[in-house]
């Protein structure tokens, strides 16, 4: 048996059964798009350790990785949003993961003043954050490289991008903001359970609040 026989009869019909279709049809897209065209007639009997990192090292060489990118046309700076329509991956522009993710961010004030002024620093490029090869930056090396150095001496340490989006999840919901209202922010749809699960940490002053909360809810009822 081969890996490319392996993956499509074996692993892929396992995992759509444990995995929601959005996930499911996310690893099958990558899968289709960047490792299936590299194992060839590789046969799992034989298949070793180096043989998949020398795959991994063909891809990594490509175009960097940069997941949701955004072209300066994107940026609405009146209406002080962003609207997000694609998901980059090596050179490849596709629809985003879920209609979901295909939504419209509100940015902060502040945001988009900072935002205007890399617009006048960078005024021939076309993509908002954009690399010396006119392709989107890898944001996984910009929150390694660049975020943690600006993060220098403030006594703040950067965790990557979902402890970011988990941050914000938790602070919103912990200052009272709704949990489907979270989730939307998060671009999770409806899937509060997703949100709850993975982006929200109950601190010990929301369980609190709740409870002090119960009292007064039980004498408005009568």
């Amino acid at each position: 048996m081969t890996l490319q026989q392996y993956a499509e009869t074996v692993y892929f019909p396992n995992i759509k059964t444990k995995k929601s279709p959005s996930t499911y049809k996310g690893y099958f897209n990558l899968y289709s798009k960047q490792i299936q065209p590299r194992i060839g007639g590789l046969r799992l009997s034989t298949c070793t350790t180096a043989n998949m990192q020398r795959i991994l090292y063909r891809i990594d060489e490509q175009e960097e990785l940069s997941h949701q990118s955004f072209l300066n046309e994107d940026i609405d700076f009146d209406g002080e949003q962003l609207n997000v329509v694609r998901t980059v991956w090596h050179r490849e522009v596709i629809d985003t993961k879920t209609e979901h993710r295909a939504a419209t961010v509100h940015l902060l004030p502040n945001v988009v003043t900072e935002l205007r002024k890399h617009r006048e620093a960078n005024p021939g490029t076309k993509w908002v954050f954009e690399g010396p090869r006119v392709f989107p930056l890898d944001l996984a090396t910009l929150g390694s490289k660049r975020i943690k150095e600006a993060l220098k001496g403030t006594g703040v340490e950067w965790h990557g991008f979902h402890a970011f989006r988990r941050g914000l999840g938790t602070r919103l919901y912990n200052n009272g903001t709704p949990l489907d209202l979270v989730g939307k922010i998060l671009r999770h749809g409806s899937e509060s359970e997703v949100t709850l699960k993975h982006y929200i940490e109950v601190e010990d002053k929301t369980k609190a609040a709740a409870l002090q909360s119960l009292p007064r809810k039980i004498k408005k009822a009568k």
